[in-house]
């Protein structure tokens, strides 16, 4: 029987997930496989486009969120090298301090 006929009511996430379950109990019985009705087939594909959308926002966030703390490789590896060539310059400065600029160790 079809999933529409049985949850004619439902919304288009329940009748998606009951095809998929019937699908996947058809298989497991070994039983014809039961297509999928013209209505199933649309709620499987705004389903499908609505998990992609909301992948692509989050990839998104995560992605501002890591240019915003600074993660992403090319910004820490630039800060990294950045901060080490500071502080380089600040240990040779130290060093010639100490030792002066003219004097021999």
């Amino acid at each position: 029987m079809s999933s529409l006929l049985l949850f004619g009511n439902k919304s288009l996430h329940q009748r998606g997930c009951y095809a998929i379950y019937a699908r996947f109990l058809s298989k497991k019985t070994n039983a014809r496989e039961i297509p999928l009705t013209k209505e199933e087939q649309q709620g499987w594909d705004e389903q499908k486009r609505a998990i992609h959308d909301l992948r692509n926002k989050i990839r998104q966030k995560e992605a501002a969120l890591r240019v915003r703390s600074g993660l992403t490789a090319d910004l820490s590896r630039n800060r990294n090298m950045i901060e080490g060539a500071s502080l380089h310059h600040q240990l040779a400065e130290r060093k010639s301090s100490e030792t002066g600029h003219g004097e021999a160790k």
